[in-house]
């Protein structure tokens, strides 16, 4: 079976989703398979 991930603005889009096995998002939990850009911007600056 291929792997799915949502690429999107959003984690919670697809928060009800089980089709995606992770996602990449400008806004997100950064867990659970999900890479924020947010998350990931804040740890950079810091």
């Amino acid at each position: 079976m291929k792997k799915v991930f949502w690429v999107g603005a959003r984690e919670s889009d697809i928060v009800n989703e089980t089709i995606f096995c992770g996602s990449i998002t400008l806004f997100g939990s950064g867990k659970n398979n999900n890479y924020s850009y947010a998350n990931a911007r804040k740890e950079h600056l810091s």
